[in-house]
């Protein structure tokens, strides 16, 4: 497999996958308030207020039809509490461009046959 099925190909793909991964980094941040101990509930809370961040970031990184139920999927997953550890930014780009890069071929190295005299 490809890099680029991951990744992507062009410099927006790869700085969307950045800022994807900074925001599964970020919505996770909430299980430090864990170490915290009885600050525990005010870093859940948080998730309160990135919840809709997320969303707007899926909603318009990706300008998809099917971005508006991975938005609401991840708005989800950031407001249960215990699920904040799924990287759905994450998920969703990988999702995104293996479906934009599938329709190209594999690249094959074809070996030249020796011709019959």
């Amino acid at each position: 497999m490809s890099i680029d099925r991951i990744i992507g190909r062009t410099t927006w793909d790869r700085v969307r996958f950045v800022i994807s991964v900074g925001m599964d980094v970020l919505g996770s941040s909430s299980y430090l308030g864990y170490l915290l101990g009885p600050g525990a509930a005010a870093t859940e809370g948080s998730d309160l207020a990135f919840a809709p961040v997320q969303a707007l970031y899926i909603l318009l990184a990706y300008h998809r039809w099917d971005s508006i139920g991975a938005a609401i999927g991840g708005g989800i997953e950031e407001l249960l509490p215990g699920t904040d550890i799924i990287p759905s930014c994450t998920m969703y780009h990988i999702y995104v461009m293996r479906q934009r890069y599938a329709d190209e071929p594999q690249q094959r190295q074809l070996e030249a046959a020796p011709m019959a005299k």
